[in-house]
């Protein structure tokens, strides 16, 4: 049985994991959280593990993102747990990404000043630096994309969440033109793909984006929501002014992640919202 080491195994996206990969491996948990082994315990570990997963990463939303000495503190820990994969004899270094990653290297995002693109830079940085330190004869560096996940328990908050809270309150969810290509998966789906990229027999690919594979235009995607509720009314397009944000439909595509796994999204994104 495979061993796996997962950083943020008390985490949103952690907690699904370890349920995803139950009976499959061994899992060792690592998180600030009691009963796991805490960060700066990992270099007292001996023995070989196969993979190691990192979600641990402090400060991913809220007015935390914007905190320059909290985020790059955070890519100095991802650094130190390769490091520390490598001496574990791990074979796969599988860390988080996102999405929003990607949209710091459009030319019409260069003038936007957010607090958001401080985390998401970070999450650039950290990929880069990784890239630079990788040791792919010891231990490749997977660089699993998340998008934007809903359902699977507390999530801490997040768009699915703010809207449903809203409609069960009769308040309205106030958004921009949301007019950018998007895409929801379910927490548990997720998991599900981020463990297949672990157990896998063979990779090829460096970096996969985790998603559903639906991609559709964001208002879309909240007008349906209103439908699911039954209160359409209540979901205001284009009542808070553009935010900058752009997406790629392309950047959305799981062909890869499909092909070199096992993976196949099962939750339909109004199933996934009715389960809620």
């Amino acid at each position: 049985m495979a061993k796996i080491l997962i950083a943020g195994a008390g985490g949103y996206v952690g907690r699904n994991l370890v349920a995803a990969l139950d009976g499959e491996v061994e899992v060792t948990g690592i998180d600030i959280a009691p009963g796991y082994i805490k960060p700066e315990d990992v270099k007292t570990l001996e023995g070989l593990y196969d993979v190691f997963y990192n979600f641990a990463w402090v400060g991913k939303g809220g007015p935390q993102r914007a905190d320059y000495n909290l985020q790059m503190t955070n890519v100095k820990n991802a650094l130190d747990f390769y490091k520390e994969a490598v001496r574990l004899g791990c074979k796969r270094y599988i860390c988080a990404g996102t999405i929003g990653e990607l949209m710091v290297e459009l030319p019409e995002c260069a003038k936007i000043r957010s607090q958001n693109f401080i985390y998401i830079q970070a999450k650039n940085f950290l990929h880069r630096v990784l890239n630079s330190i990788e040791e792919p004869d010891k231990c490749r560096v997977i660089w699993a994309r998340l998008g934007n996940l809903y359902g699977g328990g507390d999530s801490g908050g997040n768009l699915v969440d703010y809207t449903l809270k809203k409609l069960a309150a009769n308040e309205k969810a106030i958004f921009g033109p949301a007019e950018q290509p998007y895409d929801f998966v379910h927490a548990l789906d997720a998991a599900h793909a981020l463990a297949a990229i672990g157990i896998a027999e063979r990779i090829v690919s460096s970096e996969f984006y985790i998603g559903s594979g639906d991609v559709r235009l964001l208002k879309d995607y909240l007008l349906s929501i209103g439908k699911i509720m039954g209160k359409p009314n209540l979901i205001e397009i284009g009542g808070r002014p553009d935010d900058g944000t752009r997406y790629r439909a392309e950047w959305f595509s799981i062909a890869s992640l499909m092909k070199e796994t096992k993976y196949r999204p099962t939750i339909p994104f109004e199933s996934g919202v009715r389960a809620l």
